[in-house]
């Protein structure tokens, strides 16, 4: 008889969290390296997972998903409430992410202005719509017990 996969101790909720720390500290190195915003040579702020961002300098964008990863980091030593909480600013960062992406499909262009299909945009950036939508789920799974409340 086979054996149900969510009754398992395995998860791969906090590898999702793990992975979207990665991504935030990746975003974080590479603002710190571009430095200040040049509109003739393109910023990273112009990509559309960061475009919620581009009315801030850069180095506070940075620092703010320096500062989540860090957070993020600390929620795996707490549970409950605690957890989900330190994990709140990394929340708002793929949703905001998440967002953009729905934007820039709905508009037909990216956040530097190219036009192009709204499946096309949909294909490059759905990654941000559901890397934000299982990161949600990785949360209530981590800090909640989601999984067993769930598929019991």
């Amino acid at each position: 008889m086979l054996k149900n996969n969510f009754s398992n101790n395995f998860s791969i909720a906090p590898w999702i969290i793990l992975s979207a720390i990665c991504l935030h500290l990746l975003w974080a190195g590479i603002l710190f390296q571009a430095g200040p915003f040049d509109s003739l040579k393109g910023h990273p702020l112009d990509t559309v997972p960061l475009s919620g961002y581009r009315r801030y300098p850069f180095d506070i964008v940075a620092g703010f998903l320096f500062f989540s990863s860090l957070l993020a980091i600390v929620s795996f030593f707490y549970r409950g409430w605690i957890g989900f909480l330190l994990l709140a600013l990394q929340q708002t960062i793929m949703i905001t992410s998440a967002m953009s992406a729905v934007t820039a499909v709905i508009d037909g262009s990216y956040a530097d202005g190219v036009l192009r299909p709204m499946l096309f945009i949909l294909a490059d950036q759905a990654w941000t719509i559901v890397g934000a939508v299982m990161h949600t789920f990785a949360i209530l799974d981590v800090h909640f017990n989601f999984r067993e409340d769930v598929f019991k």
